[in-house]
């Protein structure tokens, strides 16, 4: 499990050999991003924390030979998380230089899990100012779509089908067709058993999406292919 927030050396240098053969791998494959989890400070402070962090990924970019940026995932705020608001993830990246490379991936149900209203238009467009007041909305790389098994603001970071948690279908209305995510690209990170209950996922973020006449072509199904 990647966490360059630990404060055991062991495990934070194999967090970043992981992270660094992560950008390898992306370079070869022609992805522009990788996605990272910001981990948890375990015993240690979150400020302690989330500087081990800034400070492992300013080492990794400036190690690093590819044009691959490292997208921050938030997390849904469980235990000593780090990166569960946008201030936090907005203090590792001022902590790793604040460079280009860095971004970030916005999960759904991380960030309904930590307190932040997707369920409702004004909610939706609060968080959304927030964000790109905080962080700027051209850091916003991806976005993971997940419905939330468990009401806001719990830390519980228990993924459901679209429409079947508690953001449910307008929330995804109001956030997939808001002008600030015009043309972002979004990835299903649903509960899955087969490829029929990926097919409906895609189709209902499909539907919403044609409500308001846009084009969906950046939906697509990678939940194996990046971090959880």
């Amino acid at each position: 499990m990647v966490n360059p927030g630990a404060p055991d050396e062991k495990i934070y240098a194999r967090s970043k050999a992981a992270v660094a053969n992560g950008l390898r791998v992306c370079d070869i494959i022609g992805s522009p991003y990788y996605v990272v989890h910001t981990g948890s400070s375990v015993a240690s402070s979150k400020s302690d924390g989330m500087r081990r962090v800034g400070v492992a990924l300013a080492e990794l970019l400036a190690a690093d030979e590819t044009s691959v940026t490292i997208l921050l995932e938030n997390m849904a705020g469980a235990g000593s998380s780090l990166g569960v608001t946008f201030e936090e993830l907005a203090e590792i990246i001022e902590i790793a230089g604040g460079g280009g490379r860095l971004g970030i991936c916005f999960d759904t149900c991380h960030a309904f899990a930590a307190g932040y209203d997707l369920a409702t238009e004004t909610g939706v467009e609060d968080t959304l100012r927030a964000l790109d007041a905080t962080l700027g909305i051209a850091r916003v790389g991806l976005i993971h779509a997940n419905d939330s098994k468990y009401p806001r603001g719990t830390a519980h970071d228990r993924h459901a089908a679209i429409g079947e948690g508690y953001i449910g279908n307008a929330g995804f209305d109001y956030l997939l067709n808001h002008p600030l995510l015009t043309g972002k690209p979004v990835i299903l990170e649903t509960p899955r058993q087969t490829v029929a209950d990926d097919l409906k996922n895609i189709s209902i973020l499909r539907e919403i999406r044609n409500n308001r006449l846009r084009k969906t072509e950046n939906i697509l199904d990678y939940s194996r292919n990046t971090q959880r």
